[in-house]
């Protein structure tokens, strides 16, 4: 006896080849796709960094040198490995057209890992939501305050010494 809701069809032979086939290769494209996802080390996060905010950089003589004229009004993400951790830090030009550096941490929120967002000319914490405008960026430590960073300028560069940037490695280097 037939079931009553059956059309005495089994399904796989009420759909037509190709879809079967389409949805073979979909399968196995999502699987290959999960494959090289969870292949990545952790760290480097999807992609390999593929589509990371972050340029990294490189200690060169205990500095960190960017030029100044890829500085703009827009935030811009940097990393650079200090004792085999990612620091990431940040720079724009404030209102002024004042250069203005900072880890992207701060001392309140640093364990939520989340860091910073640029909203028109603020820098907001993505934790606790607190805003703070770029003409400030670097002035305050501690607290929400982005962590600052000192540097200097030399021949159209921004020159960060390592060890302004190494209080990161107990932020970055413990999560």
């Amino acid at each position: 006896m037939r079931h009553p809701h059956s059309t005495g069809y089994s399904t796989a032979q009420a759909l037509p080849r190709s879809f079967d086939f389409q949805l073979r290769a979909l399968v196995l494209t999502a699987l290959a796709l999960c494959c090289a996802l969870f292949a990545v080390p952790a760290h480097a996060g999807p992609f390999g960094n593929l589509f990371s905010r972050e340029t990294t950089l490189e200690i060169k003589d205990g500095t960190v040198s960017l030029p100044v004229s890829d500085i703009s009004a827009k935030a811009s993400f940097y990393k650079v490995k200090i004792e085999g951790v990612d620091v990431i830090f940040f720079a724009l030009l404030d209102s002024a057209g004042k250069v203005r550096v900072a880890l992207d941490v701060c001392d309140s929120c640093w364990q939520s890992g989340k860091g910073y967002k640029q909203q028109g000319d603020s820098m907001v914490c993505q934790n606790c939501g607190l805003a703070f405008h770029s003409d400030r960026i670097g002035l305050r430590k501690g607290g929400c305050n982005p962590h600052p960073v000192a540097y200097s300028l030399s021949d159209n560069s921004v020159v960060i010494p390592a060890a302004e940037l190494e209080p990161g490695v107990k932020f970055f280097g413990s999560r």
